[in-house]
């Protein structure tokens, strides 16, 4: 079954090798609040017919979702002795400090584990091997700990926060400007802006408490939280701004329009140009006037500008169908969930099964005090509770925690930053007790109470009184009683007031910074709608015997009977399924593929126009490569060997990674490899002149990229030939925000030869490709992490040069007589010895097989029909990429593509567009170059992209981690 979110499924030439996390291894004023609730921390659940199906918080340890990620790989580090009470002890030392605990990554839970942060807030290791590089360090010691990145509040309205939660009457509305502006019959809410800057800086406090260290608001003051999208408050990372735009077409005198794109003002996609990060808020609603919106700002035609890119994170995206969805997905966009202002409002969120099955990345924001969450904790909640009553628990605790964290970091394009406890990134991180909830749970079913300390680039600015007082001695910090717990909290040399001062400031009538159980009026998370609008449903989101999801209808009709979806008044009476299969877009893997569980990759129909709209010409622009009208396209990456300065010679030589638009070959970022060793990773170089190493691929989950070298700094002449006992050779995973991981090594494998490559299903095993003799060569298997001699899979060919798994199966290509082609290797992905290798497509006499991408494309033929082979012999004698099909009994080579390159190719990556494969593949020209083909039908010829700077070269090439 193909992994949910995947669009494609295919294989790149070359392999690549693990990834994931790159360093070694943390009489007082009181603050309003309310009563403690005898029944324990609310979470904003709704009410439940059934106990096993309550969506409160959750008492009991692990992980209650169902979701479709890979399950995240545990180390035990070392046992930590608990302290006699509380959460950490600090033990002082110099200016660097080192938190152990049970650390939190997006692949990776060390148990034990630590982080450690130099003397300049920047994080220097991450994992099990950070003491030997803490000598004299100050210690954060947290037996019960959990650790993580500070929280990122991508979304809310900071300039609002003076307000109290808006008084929930019953009514619900179609769209934010029937509340706004009172339209359509409805009852306008007034909630005023124009907060002071401490009213802004009492919000800050709410977000702190809960976790947070940034947020995106449209607003801010200096000092304490990061305000993203405030150049002078982003507290001194070095990162763009986020864009964060309320009324992208203009629209804030209230215009609403069914069809037709003529709002008062679009913004222009020019106007983004410069941006890392785009929010606008689009689709707010769930009637054919939100979904109008994205019409008119995912196109350009009608009227309509086309916004939608990588950068762009559309905020609410509630009034979406599938289509809209997976054209978000096509471009590497993302949207930003706020659930329960969406259900307070709206009585209906954004359709997350959805955009999940789809490959949407999502991230979590509040939305502003009226009708959302006080801070992320809360959100937390409403989301937890929602996915575990209305989504089948779709969603794991992970998924969840990267919603505010991993995923909120890249959609505001602080991921550089911030976002991720990684070696070289911005130490903000926050630590929560995991007496109770252990690993990413801790952070999900969070309370008040839970927060141990909250730290901005090294400097600790909350916590417990105890972490604070040794963190912060001689500073003028406050103590605070939380829910029983002893806090302190410092507020001086952040904003030049104490705590006391601002509390006073703000008065009695402020919304209380903290609970310690269920805030007073929160906003309710229940979805519910009383009165049916153009044929939607009426529902109350209590589930019963025979209404599962409580979405008002009952199982036996329900298209999804476990998933909440209701109709909305956009539907057109009935429940969505695009591709007309009986099985609703909100349980359906693939919403936009009759009965298919592997997904095609689709686009916006960019070719009609809005109803009532006009075609325009599309204005000028630069080149771009030829792919079919609409299709959008996720970014492609190549490595690069080399940093300029000198010519390449055999010796061990620096790695890059860079990304590139797929269609003009814009560069979009550049991802060193690590050339020194750090606590458990490795350094990962290769020769500057062995043209069969450097495959890239990305993992059969798509989520992860991989590639294989050497365990040696630049400089080790003759690399290839070195000893693996002196110089292992490692496997390198890269995820979807860029943290690289270099901690598994292969033992004496291809001792005396080359590495060339890895692949890997999810990212948690590995197989390798390279040269070698005997139990040393042919194809390997190392779990990931694991330094240990590795499992030979197959052992002849001894000699492989790439492999990539294809919907779970195992293929390699070799150039040894007797292998000359594309073979499997076992069935499925073996990880013991003894696999042999069958061969899937014949090659012509004196081919030279690399890089392959898979494809299963004719619907008669089960399986793989279609292999693209990247052959580095001349054009003249057949080089270029071969195209291969079967018809289920014949393979045929079909096509050969090689018109407008001067030489052969290793590397080739693919992508299905429509009906149309658009390849983009690695020249072994001089300078090597990367071009494009687009395979329609046609004979294309090569269209250019990026040609290599003097003294580098390119080698593998892949899309994007998704």
């Amino acid at each position: 079954m193909r992994p949910r979110g995947t669009a494609l499924l295919f294989f790149l030439s070359g392999v690549a090798a693990v990834a994931a996390f790159a360093a070694c291894g943390s009489s007082s004023p009181q603050l309003p609040s309310s009563p403690t609730d005898a029944g324990g921390q609310s979470d904003g659940t709704a009410p439940s017919a059934d106990a096993s199906r309550e969506g409160g918080a959750d008492a009991g340890a692990g992980n209650d979702g169902g979701g479709d990620g890979a399950v995240p790989v545990t180390t035990l580090c070392k046992t930590v002795t608990p302290p006699a009470s509380g959460t950490c002890t600090v033990t002082p030392g110099n200016g660097a400090t080192l938190i152990t605990g049970d650390v939190l990554t997006s692949s990776t839970v060390y148990v034990g584990g630590s982080v450690l942060v130099d003397a300049t807030g920047s994080i220097s290791c991450v994992g099990c091997s950070c003491d030997s590089a803490a000598q004299g360090a100050t210690q954060i010691t947290c037996a019960n700990g959990v650790v993580s990145p500070a929280l990122i509040n991508p979304h809310d309205h900071i300039t609002y926060s003076q307000n109290q939660p808006f008084n929930d009457t019953g009514e619900r509305f179609e769209h934010r400007n029937d509340w706004r502006e009172g339209k359509n019959g409805h009852t306008k809410l007034t909630v005023p802006g124009g907060a002071t800057a401490d009213q802004i800086r009492w919000a800050e406090v709410r977000f702190l408490m809960g976790g947070a260290a940034s947020t995106v608001g449209s607003g801010s003051v200096a000092g304490l939280v990061r305000n993203l999208d405030r150049a002078a408050d982003e507290e001194g990372i070095p990162t763009k701004p986020v864009d964060f735009d309320t009324f992208p077409l203009g629209d804030s005198n209230g215009t609403q329009l069914a069809s037709g794109c003529g709002y008062p003002k679009i913004v222009s996609p020019s106007s983004i140009v410069g941006d890392d990060a785009f929010l606008p808020h689009v689709a707010e609603g769930i009637n054919a006037f939100a979904s109008n919106e994205f019409t008119c700002t995912s196109s350009n035609v009608g009227g309509a500008k086309d916004l939608l890119e990588a950068k762009t994170a559309m905020i609410h995206s509630v009034g979406l169908t599938a289509a809209d969805y997976a054209g978000i997905a096509a471009v590497g966009g993302s949207i930003i969930w706020s659930p329960r202002s969406n259900i307070a409002l709206y009585g209906d969120t954004a359709a997350i099964s959805t955009a999940r099955h789809l490959g949407v990345r999502i991230a979590l924001g509040t939305d502003w005090i009226a009708t959302g969450s006080m801070n992320l904790q809360r959100e937390l909640a409403c989301a937890d509770s929602f996915n575990k009553t209305y989504l089948d628990g779709l969603l794991t605790d992970e998924d969840l925690w990267r919603m505010v964290t991993v995923d909120a970091a890249t959609v505001t394009g602080t991921a550089s930053a911030i976002g991720e406890l990684a070696v070289g990134k911005t130490a903000d991180v926050s630590i929560f007790d995991g007496k109770t909830n252990h690993d990413y749970r801790a952070v999900v079913a969070s309370g008040a109470a839970d927060v141990v300390m909250v730290m901005r680039a090294g400097k600790v600015l909350y916590g417990d009184a105890n972490v604070v007082a040794a963190m912060r001695m001689g500073a003028s910090c406050d103590a605070i009683d939380v829910c029983g717990s002893s806090k302190q909290i410092c507020l001086s040399d952040e904003y030049g007031e104490s705590l006391a001062a601002l509390t006073a400031a703000v008065g009695t009538a402020a919304y209380p910074a903290f609970f310690c159980g269920s805030p007073s009026n929160e906003p309710t998370c229940t979805p519910k709608r009383g009165t049916s609008v153009m044929g939607s449903t009426v529902y109350t989101g209590v589930p019963s015997a025979t209404d599962s999801d409580g979405d008002g209808i009952a199982d036996a009709m329900d298209d999804c009977p476990r998933i909440f979806d209701p109709v909305r008044p956009m539907d057109d009476g009935k429940q969505p399924d695009s591709d007309g299969d009986g099985i609703g877009d909100a349980c359906d893997e693939c919403p936009l593929d009759p009965g298919q569980t592997m997904c095609k990759t689709h686009a916006i129909d960019a070719g009609v126009a809005p109803e009532g709209g006009i075609v325009d010409a599309p204005a000028e622009a630069a080149p771009e490569a030829d792919i079919p009208d609409g299709a959008a396209m996720q970014n492609v990456v190549v490595v690069r060997i080399g940093d300029g300065s000198a010519a390449l010679t055999n010796a061990s030589t620096a790695v890059f990674l860079e990304e590139h638009n797929a269609v003009t070959g814009a560069l979009v970022s550049t991802t060193a490899l690590p050339t020194a060793a750090n606590g458990a990773q490795y350094p990962l170089t290769m020769s500057g002149t062995a043209t069969s190493e450097g495959a890239l691929s990305r993992s059969d989950d798509g989520h992860v990229l991989l590639l294989a070298g050497y365990g040696v700094a630049p400089g080790t002449a003759a690399v290839s030939s070195t000893s693996a006992s002196t110089v292992p050779r490692v496997a390198a995973r890269i995820d979807a925000s860029w943290t690289v991981d270099t901690s598994t090594s292969l033992g004496t494998a291809y001792d005396g030869n080359s590495i060339r490559g890895v692949t890997s299903a999810d990212g948690t095993g590995f197989w390798t490709a390279g040269n070698g003799t005997g139990a040393n060569g042919g194809v390997q298997y190392q779990p990931f992490g694991v330094t240990a001699q590795p499992v030979q899979v197959l052992a002849s060919p001894a000699n492989v040069r790439t492999v990539g798994i294809f919907g779970g199966q195992l293929y390699g290509t070799s150039g040894s007589a007797g292998f000359v082609d594309v073979f499997s290797i076992g069935t499925g992905a073996p990880t013991a010895a003894g696999a042999t290798q069958t061969p899937l497509t014949p090659v012509a006499a004196g081919a030279s097989p690399y890089g392959f991408a898979v494809f299963d494309l004719n619907a008669s033929v089960a399986g793989a029909d279609t292999v693209y082979i990247a052959d580095d012999r001349s054009p003249a004698n057949g080089g270029g990429v071969q195209k291969y099909t079967f018809d289920g009994t014949t393979w045929t080579l079909a096509a050969t593509f090689n018109s407008g390159v001067g030489s052969g190719v290793r590397s080739v990556a693919g992508i299905l567009l429509g009906s149309a494969v658009y390849l983009v593949v690695s020249t072994d020209e001089s300078p090597a170059r990367l071009v494009s083909f687009t395979d329609d039908g046609s004979t294309p010829a090569a269209f250019p992209l990026v040609t290599a700077a003097a003294n580098t070269v390119f080698r593998g090439v892949s899309f994007a981690p998704n």
